[in-house]
């Protein structure tokens, strides 16, 4: 009973802030996407810098669960899994090419509509890097699942 009591303190500790940190990817992606097609459109009220800070934020976060942290009283253990570590850097990269397509589309906001192009460019850049968050969320809920003692 102790040893299951300790290892569920373990795991507590461990994955609980990194699934929240993967969230935390997915949420502030969303943000930056709903709040970037805001300043796209010419909404005067959006501040720019809070728009790109919550793709910064994102990527963060993934930086973070690669890295691990220290902050709040809160430990954040770096991860060793390999296909964890690949599908966080494959998220990174896609939070990337959000940023690169994102800045395209905003240097040509005015042909970039609903619809064009660089708007279908941009969307599929962050539905990328949404399915990719995904799948760093479901494979910690594998190392989760295969981490629990046998009862």
């Amino acid at each position: 009973m102790l040893l299951m009591s300790r290892e569920s303190g373990r795991m507590q500790q461990q994955h609980v802030p990194q699934m929240i940190a993967a969230h935390q990817i997915m949420i502030e992606a969303s943000l930056f996407h709903l709040w970037f097609e805001e300043l796209v459109q010419g909404d005067q009220t959006v501040d720019v810098n809070a728009v790109w800070g919550h793709l910064d934020k994102a990527e963060r976060y993934a930086e973070i669960l690669l890295r691990g942290e220290k902050s709040i009283g809160i430990e954040l253990i770096p991860t060793d899994n390999p296909r964890l570590i690949e599908k966080i850097n494959l998220t990174i990269i896609a939070i990337h090419e959000m940023r690169v397509v994102g800045k395209a589309r905003l240097a040509n906001s005015k042909s970039s509509i609903g619809g064009s192009d660089s708007d279908q460019r941009f969307d599929a850049a962050f539905i990328r890097a949404m399915n990719l968050a995904e799948e760093v969320s479901s494979e910690l809920k594998v190392i989760i699942d295969s981490s629990h003692p046998e009862t």
